[in-house]
């Protein structure tokens, strides 16, 4: 099983000195990847990195735009790969996200991994209970309005992703599509990776898993249970049989973690900064990882015997002194018994 480790790129833990230190001790520690999540617009109504008694440089409205703070993390780090977890495609342009992302993997050696998401439900509740706040939908809304994004973006997405492949796979692009459309496009450099870096659709949604088995690489979810992803994982993998295509090579899941002396620590930081999201604290402890070195392991080696073999911890911590901490507890208590 592989770890990767989320950077402090959003709320008050952003900085320039604790985006740095986190590379270097990713590096150092054997993680397999750093990632970045994404939103645009961004009104700081739930945190993603840190928690809510964190001390740091930046406030809780404050996220990194994820291409660059990935390139940032690529300047500092010669090894591990560089997680979009995950980009919103539907607010870009795509010939620019195409050029960017590939611009990205060239700059780093081929490193880049592009999860891929439409940016969560804004409906009044999610499909599988987890909760949303009105202050987050309402963020979202705006997002998307800002960007012109109306109505069913499942076919925007789509598209956008199957129009940036034609660029990074043809010398002279061409794509036509409903939403997207051009002729004879000379867009380099090319991606390193061949025929395109690895796109992980993220979302946990029949859709999702549909589109994980037609033009992604693996099924990305977030915030699920070890049997749900089991079953989900599953279907994938039907799917992808059903239309002669080969089982996925990477099944990766993305976990709000928290890791402490004690269970009781690392639940109640986890309870105080996500526990809203999630509908009972049964619900919370079984789709998060939350507890002491030994209650990590042995929810990560549920995880992997549901077919888990890459997990982006989102960790929560009140300082980046914390936080650099409790990566050197994963590295040394969890790491050898889980990978």
């Amino acid at each position: 099983m592989r770890i990767a480790i989320r950077l402090p790129n959003t709320n008050r833990v952003v900085g320039l000195a604790a985006l740095a230190r986190v590379c270097t001790a990713a590096e150092e520690l054997g993680f397999y990847a750093v990632s970045a999540d994404d939103h645009i617009v961004f009104d700081g109504s739930y945190i993603s990195c840190g928690s809510v008694d964190a001390i740091g440089e930046g406030n809780d409205h404050d996220k990194l735009e994820i291409v660059t703070a990935l390139a940032f993390a690529a300047a500092w780090t010669e090894k591990v790969r560089l997680l979009a977890g995950v980009m919103l495609v539907p607010v870009r342009e795509p010939i620019l996200m195409a050029k960017q992302l590939s611009t990205l993997d060239f700059l780093s050696g081929g490193r880049l991994i592009v999860g891929a998401g439409l940016g969560g439900l804004i409906g009044p509740a999610d499909h599988d209970a987890t909760v949303i706040s009105r202050t987050r939908r309402d963020s979202r809304v705006r997002e998307y309005e800002a960007f012109k994004v109306t109505g069913n973006r499942g076919p925007v997405f789509e598209e956008h992703l199957r129009a940036m492949h034609a660029i990074w796979t043809e010398d002279k692009a061409t794509f036509h599509g409903e939403y997207v459309s051009f002729n004879d496009l000379d867009v380099f450099p090319k991606p390193v990776q061949k025929p395109r870096p690895p796109i992980w659709i993220g979302g946990r949604s029949a859709q999702a898993r549909q589109r994980a088995a037609t033009i992604g690489d693996a099924w990305f979810p977030s915030q699920i249970g070890a049997e749900q992803y089991r079953d989900g994982l599953a279907d994938v993998r039907t799917r992808r049989a059903a239309l002669g295509l080969e089982e996925p090579t990477d099944h990766p899941v993305n976990l709000f973690a928290s890791i402490a002396s004690s269970d009781d620590a690392a639940i109640g930081r986890g309870m105080r900064t996500v526990g809203r999201q999630f509908t009972t604290p049964e619900d919370f402890e079984s789709r998060t990882v939350m507890g002491s070195p030994a209650t990590m392991v042995r929810r990560l080696r549920e995880y992997r015997d549901a077919g888990v073999d890459m997990v982006e911890l989102k960790l929560l911590y009140d300082s980046i002194d914390d936080m650099v901490d409790a990566m050197g507890v994963i590295a040394d208590a969890v790491l050898p018994e889980v990978g």
